[in-house]
């Protein structure tokens, strides 16, 4: 999830275009708030790393959340039935209304991602 929210980071910035997606809300607000950042501390973070390698470096380590497998396996775990009311009409414009239910939500993003972004 970091590598994503670091690209959309990246096109946050000026001259970038994040082309309709967003962080801090949904699974990168759940990141943020494990590191106790905003979106737009995160997107500072960013812009002053010369790498991801940088990026991952300058998070902070919150006290009694320095264990990041915790937050994965969370992140993991979370399928389409996850998915909070509040934003499921966001997620179905963007992924389609006829996700099973069962499926993981990175894998939703995942294969968006490898349709909206294919390897040349």
């Amino acid at each position: 999830m970091l590598p994503r929210m670091i690209d959309i980071a990246r096109a946050k910035l000026p001259g970038g275009d994040n082309g309709g997606y967003q962080i801090g809300r949904g699974m990168s607000g759940r990141v943020l708030r494990h590191f106790g950042l905003t979106a737009d501390e995160f997107v500072a973070t960013v812009a002053a790393a010369k790498d991801d390698e940088e990026v991952l470096a300058q998070l902070p380590v919150v006290p009694g959340q320095a264990d990041h497998s915790k937050v994965s396996r969370f992140l993991e775990g979370l399928t389409v039935a996850d998915v909070p009311a509040d934003m499921r009409a966001q997620f179905e414009e963007y992924y389609g209304k006829n996700q099973p239910t069962t499926r993981s939500v990175l894998d939703v993003i995942a294969e968006d991602d490898a349709r909206s972004f294919p390897r040349r």
